[in-house]
């Protein structure tokens, strides 16, 4: 998830990059391949917390065996945090205002009419630009229920691992 996330911000930086200023140096194949080991070794040193502070449970229902793998500390609430703010949502707000600031290029262009490109071209980008925002899109609906779950995983799971209930409450 974090290289995923991470991954996808650089690409709309990048897309933003070559739409905005079309005749500006791109990156360079030395300069992509240190920043995907960049990305790997960060996220990689931000998913230790989860592999060292992690516990597999077992529960037995009457109906079905439960096996679950989740944090023993309590500080991971707040590692999830950081993770879920720094990681998730610092990205996707880069790729929102990347492919926002696409779109505003297009529509400028297209009211100038003095682009320089090929029309096809022109096309072609659109094009990627709105693949990558559904991709985004996609990607931001299908991790955010999960991300939801486990950062307010306290409100509704006591500290045995059982759900709250609303006896309990009263």
């Amino acid at each position: 998830m974090l290289v995923s996330v991470t991954t996808l911000a650089i690409i709309s930086f990048d897309r933003m990059l070559g739409v905005v200023r079309p005749f500006h140096q791109h990156l360079k194949k030395r300069q992509s391949i240190a920043i995907i080991v960049v990305i790997w070794i960060a996220s990689a040193l931000f998913a230790i917390p989860f592999a060292l502070y992690r516990r597999y449970t077992v529960r037995v229902w009457e109906d079905m065996t439960e096996r679950i793998c989740m944090e023993v500390d309590s500080k991971m609430v707040v590692w999830w945090w950081v993770n879920v703010a720094l990681l998730n949502w610092l990205p996707l707000t880069v790729m929102v205002i990347s492919y926002s600031t696409i779109f505003v290029s297009f529509k400028r262009n297209t009211i100038k009419k003095n682009n320089r490109e090929h029309p096809a071209m022109t096309h072609l980008k659109r094009r990627v630009v709105r693949m990558m925002f559904v991709v985004v899109m996609v990607f931001s609906v299908c991790w955010l229920p999960y991300q939801i779950l486990t950062v307010s995983k306290g409100a509704f799971i006591d500290d045995s691992d059982h759900f709250h209930s609303e006896r309990s409450k009263r």
